[in-house]
């Protein structure tokens, strides 16, 4: 719609003014500055929001606002003439649908981290260990599957009833997170539960600060990393990394949860610090290497590190996605 205003502007301006389309000159000159202005705003906006930018948005409301306030003043200066009465329709109408959709459908991609392009009820999909406590007092171990601040779908060893309700515990990296759940679907060999809070309690808040770490851009990058746990050292590499972790591709294997040492070089910069092992990929699954993901716990120089950040994410395609 705002990548066509130009085009319609024009259009229109030859058909009211009966000007041949073929008569550039003539035309542009019954256009004012405000005017060419206003659609060449229009235009940039529209490649802002089809480019999913930030400053897309903010100058769509900003537009619009500009747009509304003028129709506003045309009609209490002028009088609720016809002319002025459509004009404002014209310009609320099409900014509420877009509107609506932007926020509504969409999730405004603009303003989050969100994955999977514009979806709103969004899950990541990662294996967080924990238990489910069955109202009973049947106490069974679980792996999630996928994830969101409203639920999860998860890995049970054992049989979880319909419509059952519990506790259910996971461990965020070394945080205990419990909250009441429901059973509400069973997908395969996976059991869906919904999460029995409130969006403004604290277990959703932790929660979903806790997954939005996991949604932190994934910048591929082979370099050799030197890790050190318990009394062995061995080489390996790093597929990628962000800011709170990497996955390294080997075959060595350390527990989930456990802490190690590592040292690597990036854009000949020598890092060096501590990680925990976040999640275990023996097999090789979700298009990568056998390994395991890492979240730092140190790393040093910090300060270097995030400008190199910053550097891959100028240069580099990444992705948002955990995996």
């Amino acid at each position: 719609f705002y990548i066509l205003t130009p085009l319609w502007s024009y259009l229109a301006t030859s058909s009211y003014l009966n000007i041949p389309l073929s008569d550039f000159s003539r035309l542009f000159k019954t256009f004012s500055s405000f005017s060419l202005f206003l659609n060449l705003v229009g235009f940039v906006l529209g490649l802002g929001i089809l480019g999913v930018k930030r400053w897309g948005y903010f100058l769509f409301l900003a537009f619009n606002l500009v747009l509304i306030s003028h129709g506003l003043y045309f009609l209490f200066t002028k009088g609720f003439e016809e002319t002025f009465v459509l004009n404002l329709i014209y310009t609320l109408i099409p900014f509420l649908i877009i509107l609506y959709f932007l926020n509504k459908e969409i999730s405004t991609p603009y303003l989050t981290l969100l994955p999977r392009g514009f979806r709103k009820k969004w899950r990541t999909e990662i294996p967080i260990g924990g238990y489910i406590t069955l109202n009973g007092g049947t106490e069974l171990r679980l792996v999630t599957m996928d994830i969101s601040p409203s639920g999860c779908l998860a890995r049970i060893d054992g049989s979880v009833p319909e419509d059952s309700v519990g506790t259910i515990q996971l461990d965020l990296d070394g945080l205990n997170w419990t909250c009441e759940c429901k059973w509400v679907r069973q997908d395969d060999e996976s059991h869906g539960f919904k999460f029995l809070i409130s969006s403004h309690s604290s277990e959703y808040k932790i929660l979903d600060k806790f997954l939005n770490t996991k949604l932190m851009p994934r910048f591929t990058t082979m370099r050799g990393v030197s890790i050190e746990y318990a009394s062995k050292q061995f080489e390996a590499e790093i597929e990628n990394i962000s800011e709170k972790g990497f996955y390294v591709a080997t075959k060595e294997k350390i527990p989930q949860g456990e802490h190690f040492s590592f040292k690597m070089k990036l854009k000949g910069f020598l890092f060096n610090g501590i990680a925990k092992v976040s999640w275990e990929n023996p097999d090789g699954r979700f298009d990568k290497s056998p390994g395991f993901g890492a979240s730092f716990v140190s790393i040093s120089p910090s300060f270097i590190y995030s400008i190199i950040l910053f550097i891959y994410e100028l240069i580099s395609n990444y992705s948002r996605r955990e995996r």
